[in-house]
């Protein structure tokens, strides 16, 4: 019964050990410069989504892109829709100027699956995922250890 409980905490023990190497890398990632690669995954994960729903794929867009990553970087003072000077998400970037667009936001989650997830069941962020309408899609990823969720997470959408 001993060994049998001593194998079984050594494997609970890998399994947490290997989720905090996922989160840690994460946290690496986002604060090393390596948000393309996230953004792009995520790109990959929002179009999977749209393709098991019978959509059409989004377009990376570069613009928006950036755009997420300054509201990656805002959310850590303001977590909301509005920007630090008030002003609402969409004016972080002229091409959103007189588009249809959405934005999700989110913090916390460790990794690219854990945010996608909570985005798709939540019915306000899954309809941004989902909305026929948009064709384009920027996102980010950005790491504050100072901030309240220490991970931050944007996608912009347009039409």
């Amino acid at each position: 019964m001993y060994k049998h409980f001593i194998g079984l905490t050594t494997i609970l023990l890998c399994i947490f050990c290997l989720n905090c190497q996922e989160a840690f890398a994460a946290k690496a990632d986002a604060s090393d410069g390596q948000q393309d690669i996230i953004s792009l995954d995520m790109l990959e994960m929002v179009n999977e989504e749209r393709r098991r729903a019978g959509l059409q794929p989004l377009l990376w867009d570069t613009e928006l892109a950036a755009a997420a990553e300054i509201r990656c970087q805002e959310a850590v003072e303001v977590f909301g829709h509005v920007r630090p000077d008030g002003q609402l998400f969409y004016t972080v970037a002229s091409c959103l100027k007189n588009r249809t667009c959405g934005e999700n936001i989110a913090g916390g989650q460790l990794t690219l699956s854990k945010v996608m997830e909570a985005w798709m069941a939540s019915p306000v962020h899954r309809e941004n995922i989902l909305c026929a309408d948009y064709k384009y899609i920027g996102a980010g990823c950005y790491y504050d250890p100072a901030g309240e969720y220490e991970i931050y997470w944007v996608q912009l959408f347009a039409a």
